[in-house]
């Protein structure tokens, strides 16, 4: 299935060579979670991360549950703390 992958932040240092834009459109297995596609890009394992599915924000369960389909569009940003 085809989505749309759009990282920000320092995450953006993990898009492909060349790239000078945060949106990477590419295939991913059926059946994967948002969860699943950090480590598929590079994102090292245990990054704060947050989620955004086609505008909704997931939780860190809904990110590893919830599965893509073919045209989503997938937000992965550093986690942000605030106060």
């Amino acid at each position: 299935m085809k989505i749309t992958l759009r990282l920000l932040g320092n995450l953006r240092q993990y898009l492909p060579v060349g790239r000078e834009f945060s949106d990477i459109e590419r295939d991913f297995a059926d059946a994967t979670a948002p969860a699943d596609l950090p480590l598929q890009v590079g994102i090292p394992a245990g990054t704060p991360l947050m989620f955004v599915l086609n505008d909704t924000r997931l939780t860190t369960e809904q990110a590893a549950h919830t599965q893509l389909a073919h045209g989503d569009l997938l937000i992965i940003s550093p986690a942000v703390k605030g106060g």
